[in-house]
């Protein structure tokens, strides 16, 4: 059984109220009911109380930049959640159960309350929208820019930074071949055209889209994690080393870290 946090405006304001519990431990979109106020040993009738009850979230992830994104925006947004890791490297995505999960058999996927969510973006969005305006926001515009960013990210840069993943991590463990020269090649020819983009964007701001982190920090950083593991090189880029850096000292980046890749 577990405490349901309560925001609401209620007539009396020294009285205690009696937080209602719930026993999935999770939380619904919000909802209005009524509670009773205890003042004075007697019961009082309170205004209407407004509380969010969550959905039991679950995440779906391996040990690559993917599900990293989605558990990293969830650590930021203090979201409560389970993580059950899906073993690829035993097909483990690929049984009648896991199918039904996501159209493609990949991770992540993002279940809440027996619906399936997949592609990280996706995932990223519904998270941030369901969790107050601290990753996103409410502003159309404002939105747009971080939607930006994190198109841009994996439509364009994300593309070759994973090509390096694939190459240089994936081919050699599970396809039993090196990294193939030229598509290395053309991959970094890529990221040194629009990898400045991003640094350009960090000379203006602490973060992505302004001073304050939102999905687009998450989303990014969790791409740019491919750094350290391949040949992309960011040396050129002292923004964007700095925004890095940064990004990876925070707590909540650290938890995630150990959550998908065991630390």
């Amino acid at each position: 059984m577990a405490q349901v946090l309560i925001v609401c405006e209620f007539l009396y304001l020294h009285n205690a109220i009696e937080w209602p519990t719930l026993q999935n431990n999770c939380i619904l979109q919000v909802k209005t009911v009524r509670a009773q106020v205890r003042h004075h040993g007697e019961t009082h009738p309170a205004q209407q109380v407004y509380y969010e009850e969550f959905s039991m979230l679950k995440i779906y992830g391996y040990s690559t930049f993917n599900p990293f994104k989605v558990v990293a925006t969830a650590e930021e947004l203090g979201a409560e959640y389970e993580y059950e890791f899906v073993d690829l490297g035993q097909r483990a995505n690929l049984g009648p159960d896991y199918e039904n999960k996501h159209p493609f058999s990949k991770v992540p996927v993002l279940e809440v309350d027996g619906e399936y969510v997949s592609e990280s973006p996706a995932i990223c969005r519904y998270l941030a929208r369901t969790h107050g305006d601290k990753l996103y926001s409410s502003d159309p515009l404002k939105a747009a820019d971080i939607d930006s960013v994190m198109d841009m990210m994996n439509v364009h840069i994300g593309r070759w930074l994973a090509v390096h993943f694939w190459e240089e991590i994936i081919c050699p463990k599970f396809f039993d071949r090196e990294a193939d020269a030229e598509t290395i090649a053309e991959a970094k020819g890529w990221l040194d055209k629009q990898v400045p983009a991003i640094e350009k964007r960090l000379g203006k701001h602490e973060f992505l889209c302004g001073d304050s982190i939102t999905i687009a920090d998450t989303f990014a950083y969790a791409l740019f994690t491919i750094h350290e593991l391949t040949s992309v090189d960011l040396g050129p880029y002292q923004q964007l080393q700095s925004w890095y850096a940064a990004m990876k000292a925070r707590p909540a980046i650290q938890k995630a870290n150990e959550i998908v890749f065991g630390g």
